[in-house]
């Protein structure tokens, strides 16, 4: 199976993509509470050797589980970790010069640089390449003549942040999925390049 599986709880939030083996694991312990996706995929296992057949699982692209409900909004205590990846994920560009970058080309840049108090979070940091990183350096952003292309943003949403965690393709229906449950201010859809893809 090529494709990440969307999990969800009971009530159809978003929590994480999960990988075939986890997925069948669930569906073998009963788990799958019910499906949503248009896509399935099927999984074969071994051959009985007292019927001959050989056993196989058909795993849905979107599957909710028995899982305690949480509400989808965030709780200021519970903001996921700022990363690397998910920081390229929310901007893939350099904010200040608007060169698209990679992920592996991606550098933290500090809004408010942590030399002088500011902290790593969702709100003061955004994607830069290296060359304007060691050029502003420290410095006040005036002072270097750097201002930003966008503001920084915060996934306030469960989806929004299970969006920027993507690491493989996913499919139209997951992308759907996780779009319907996006603020409809969100800026993200615009960012992700998925404003048109329900």
């Amino acid at each position: 199976m090529h494709y990440p599986i969307l999990k969800l709880n009971f009530a159809g939030q978003p929590l994480r993509f999960i990988n075939g083996r986890e997925a069948a694991t669930l569906y073998a312990s009963n788990r799958v509470a019910w499906e949503a996706g248009e896509n399935s995929f099927v999984i074969y296992g071994g051959t009985c050797r007292s019927t001959g057949m050989r056993s196989f699982l058909s795993i849905n692209s979107i599957i909710a589980v028995r899982q305690p409900i949480v509400t989808d909004f965030i709780p200021p205590s519970r903001i996921p970790n700022l990363t690397k990846k998910t920081l390229w994920a929310r901007d893939r560009i350099c904010m200040y010069c608007g060169t698209a970058l990679r992920e592996a080309t991606t550098t933290i840049e500090h809004i408010n640089p942590v030399s002088l108090g500011g902290e790593t979070s969702w709100t003061n940091c955004v994607a830069a390449c290296l060359r304007c990183n060691l050029h502003r350096s420290n410095k006040p952003l005036e002072a270097v003549g750097y201002s930003l292309l966008a503001v920084p943003y915060q996934p306030v949403r469960l989806a929004e942040y299970v969006a920027l965690t993507i690491t493989k393709k996913v499919l139209y229906d997951q992308m759907s999925f996780l779009l319907s449950q996006f603020p409809s201010d969100s800026p993200l859809r615009e960012r992700l390049g998925w404003e048109h893809a329900c």
